[in-house]
């Protein structure tokens, strides 16, 4: 918590010592838009906290400080990031895949069950919000601020080993982000049921 706390304070030109007390709540309200002032501002939500929580444990840091660059991207944007989603079962994965194929709405995936890096602990799914708004699924005028989030902060993934969705071709996925293996999935799965770590 503490690196993710003093990557903000940095962000935010204050003395990054790790420690969230006035100064840095006084610079998190000061860098906030009006809009955006009552809306959660700090490390971190407790839906976020919950989907990081479901993560592999080896994988949780890296997107701590994801977590906390996304934080400071949204400062300066007026937007408040949530990591809506962590780690999926694979009967979650399988009701995603049906949306849009045998149940309503649109399609959401191209991966059933087990073809998901959500599927194993190392992938997040993140949401952008503005003034109570999902942008995620708002007008053409938010889609297209939730998107050019999405771009700067897939930058800094980069710089951390993470692969971004908005970067596929066949079904690009903007607000996920998924640690970077080298290995197939079917490669996972046997590493998986030798009990060997797939990072």
């Amino acid at each position: 918590m503490s690196q993710a706390w003093k990557r903000i304070q940095r962000r935010l030109g204050i003395a990054a010592d790790g420690i969230p007390g006035e100064l840095t709540a006084a610079a998190v309200e000061a860098a906030l838009p009006p809009a955006a002032s009552a809306e959660p501002t700090g490390p971190f939500d407790d839906r976020t906290e919950r989907n990081i929580a479901t993560l592999l444990p080896q994988v949780q840091p890296i997107f701590r400080d994801l977590f906390a660059e996304a934080l400071a991207i949204g400062l300066r944007s007026g937007i408040v990031p949530k990591i809506l989603s962590g780690n999926r079962t694979w009967a979650e994965q399988d009701a995603l895949y049906a949306k849009g194929r045998t149940k309503p709405g649109p399609k959401v995936t191209n991966a059933i069950g087990g073809g998901s890096l959500h599927n194993y602990g190392i992938a997040v799914d993140l949401g952008c919000f503005s003034g109570g708004r999902y942008l995620d699924d708002g007008t053409s005028a938010d889609k297209a601020r939730a998107s050019a989030f999405y771009r700067s902060l897939s930058i800094e993934a980069e710089k951390m080993g993470l692969e971004w969705g908005g970067n596929w071709a066949t079904f690009r996925d903007e607000p996920h982000f998924q640690v970077k293996t080298g290995l197939t999935m079917a490669q996972m799965r046997t590493k998986i049921e030798a009990g060997e770590s797939i990072v």
